[in-house]
């Protein structure tokens, strides 16, 4: 007997443990990017998000993980002038980006990573 084929995912499928990430956030003040921080924190400390294996830290990001970024962030009030962090989702693979440019005050966003994230 054949064995059926699974139906390719559509567009709009969307992986449950990450749904509510998915809507893109502009973060243009601490107050939003601090919701989105503890959001980031939580998915890590579950297990639902990790950092992306193949690139976790952007090329303009100081060579500092993000959870001792954070840790910085809480303890001492240091924040970096710029910040870039990818994520993935470990149900699906989906790949989310963080950034922020503190020191042109620029604000951030997070939201999924595009190809055009990696040039």
């Amino acid at each position: 007997m054949a064995q059926k084929k699974k139906p390719a995912a559509k567009a709009d499928d969307v992986c449950k443990q990450c749904k509510p990430l998915r809507r893109e956030r502009r973060l243009d003040c601490n107050r939003k990017y601090q919701r989105i921080a503890k959001r980031i924190d939580a998915g890590l400390a579950d297990g639902s998000l990790i950092p992306d294996p193949d690139r976790p830290i952007g090329k303009w990001t100081p060579p500092t993980p993000y959870k001792k970024m954070r840790r910085d962030e809480l303890t001492k009030g240091i924040w970096p002038d710029f910040f870039e962090y990818f994520f993935r989702c470990t149900a699906c693979g989906t790949r989310f980006i963080i950034y922020c440019d503190i020191y042109h005050g620029g604000g951030g966003a997070w939201r999924i990573a595009k190809k055009s994230d990696d040039v």
